[in-house]
């Protein structure tokens, strides 16, 4: 994975704000809060997001490819028909995500392959 940017919490937020969706190839480098931003559609591909705050965000049909999504937050998001996919998921916190039709293959934890069926169980613990 080649790493094109670094930008911080903030300078993702503003571009969020002024409507970019789609993300490739940055390094998030502070975590930060973006929880209940309605994230619709957003994409992150090969991308490295550690500590971000997504709870109870909209992300609805959003797509994480090849991303590392360590120490994330995703308690209470809706994730109806989203991708998650060939990500690292390491200590991201699951509990009561909506994962109705969630795409959830080739992803990875501390070196272990996860199905669909430990998403499910991450989020009902």
């Amino acid at each position: 994975m080649y790493i094109e940017r670094e930008i911080t919490i903030e300078e993702l937020i503003i571009e969020l704000r002024n409507g970019t969706r789609s993300f490739r190839s940055i390094d998030v480098v502070n975590s930060g809060d973006l929880s209940n931003w309605d994230l619709q559609g957003v994409t992150f591909e090969e991308c490295f997001l550690t500590g971000v705050d997504f709870k109870k965000c909209n992300l609805k049909s959003a797509r994480f490819i090849t991303t590392n999504l360590k120490t994330c937050i995703f308690q209470d998001a809706e994730l109806t028909d989203a991708e998650i996919r060939y990500c690292s998921v390491e200590s991201v916190d699951w509990r009561g995500a909506v994962i109705n039709g969630t795409v959830f293959e080739g992803n990875s934890s501390y070196g272990h392959m996860l199905s669909r069926i430990d998403l499910e169980h991450m989020v009902i613990w």
